[in-house]
């Protein structure tokens, strides 16, 4: 990241299990616009607040900018994809970049997180992901949905 990015502290809310396994998220935003607002530009793994190219507001705070509220949604949706069978991992990848999703793979946890960008079918993607859950080689979740 450049001099121009930051990264903004999301809080996470842990289930009864402890899960996710962090309480706090940090996510790449570009350079501050006016009012002290963000775009992001990570997708994130488990804060379900905002996603890429969302407008944040963020204020500093001990340990740095945190997350405050949403200033404007991008029209992206984000879905989420744990991998039963860690040999899928590429495969499915790859046919996500195909129907032109983004994604990132964090490596401690068999979790694939998934940015869908306006112009990606998202029925396509969740026809796709569909297949893959009912060979129970992964599991998926929808997090926010924006088309």
């Amino acid at each position: 990241m450049t001099a121009e990015n930051f990264k903004v502290h999301f809080r996470v809310q842990q289930d009864e299990d402890g899960y996710p396994p962090v309480s706090v998220e940090s996510m790449w935003v570009s350079a501050a616009l006016p009012e002290g607002n963000f775009v992001v530009d990570s997708i994130p793994f488990f804060s379900r607040e905002a996603t890429v190219g969302d407008t944040i507001e963020a204020r500093e705070a001990v340990g740095g900018l945190w997350f405050c509220r949403i200033v404007a949604c991008a029209p992206c949706s984000l879905v989420r994809v744990v991998f039963f069978d860690r040999t899928r991992l590429d495969p499915v990848r790859e046919v996500l970049h195909g129907l032109g999703c983004a994604t990132e793979y964090f490596g401690r946890f068999p979790l694939l997180a998934v940015s869908i960008p306006l112009d990606t079918s998202l029925t396509q993607v969740r026809s796709y992901l569909d297949e893959e859950e009912a060979a129970e080689r992964i599991e998926y979740e929808e997090v926010i949905l924006r088309h």
